[in-house]
């Protein structure tokens, strides 16, 4: 589900610029049971952060949880200092023991795919 302010006519821009100076994140974890590295949410957030703050931009993640249908979901809000905003939300199905690790394990990966996906990074 995507939402958005009534203009993104300053966000747009700005976007724009962020992702030109953006750089690349870098591939600093592993996954032993894919044999396969993958970029950290650190990662990500480390290179994005700069060129998000030099435009204007920041990232807001609100995680969620819904026990009935055993749902973790993660809202982010992609804001810019007039004002304008874009916020998307992704949800995933709670897997593993449905403990606090596992609640913290799909919050993780949610928010390291939306910050991917909002900024193309």
């Amino acid at each position: 589900m995507i939402a958005m302010s009534e203009s993104i006519q300053a966000l747009a821009p700005a976007l724009a610029a962020a992702q030109a100076d953006m750089g690349s994140a870098h591939l600093d974890s592993k996954n032993p049971h894919f044999r396969s590295k993958y970029a950290s949410l650190a990662s990500c957030l480390n290179a994005a952060a700069p060129a998000l703050a030099a435009h204007g931009l920041s990232i807001q993640q609100h995680p969620g949880y819904n026990p009935e249908a055993q749902l973790v979901s993660v809202t982010t809000m992609l804001l810019h200092k007039s004002g304008e905003w874009i916020q998307s939300t992704c949800h995933l199905p709670l897997g593993g023991k449905r403990d606090g690790h596992a609640l913290k394990s799909a919050t993780t990966y949610l928010r390291r795919t939306a910050i991917v996906s909002v900024l193309a990074l």
